[in-house]
Parts: C-alpha cells; structure tokens; sequence
C-alpha cells in the first residue's frame, strides 16, 4: 500500500517556480494506487534553469510517493 504526500508535491511545485510563473509546475503521472516499473512518477516544469535545479535535487530526496513502503 502507499501514499501521495500533496504537500511535499506542492512544495516541488513551489520550488520550480508555481504559480508566479505560468510554466511552472509538477505533472503526476501516476496515482498511489497504481503498479508500477520503473516508471517516472512526475515531470517537473520550470521557467529558469535554477528553479529547474532546485526542484530537481529536491525530489531526488523524496518525491511524495510512498508505494508499497518504498519512498520515491
């Protein structure tokens, strides 16, 4: 069984930039309900190379998604 944490989503989204920049943003592409292999979980937008970098190195440390008590 697992989870989506939608704060730790919302701060990824925040982190690259949304809402002030339009671009900006998380796509999910998967819900917690979900199988999975080795399938990506979200896309991350954003409207400046460094907001891009912040968000990325922030989801490398947790995604939000907990998936059979595996932290992604």
């Amino acid at each position: 069984m697992g989870g989506i944490d939608c704060y730790r989503i919302a701060r990824l989204a925040r982190v690259a930039g949304a809402p002030s920049d339009k671009g900006a943003g998380i796509d999910l592409f998967k819900r917690s309900a979900t199988q999975l292999n080795r399938v990506n979980l979200l896309s991350a937008h954003a409207a400046h190379p460094t907001d891009f970098r912040f968000a990325t190195q922030m989801a490398a440390d947790g995604t939000g998604y907990e998936l059979n008590g595996r932290i992604g």
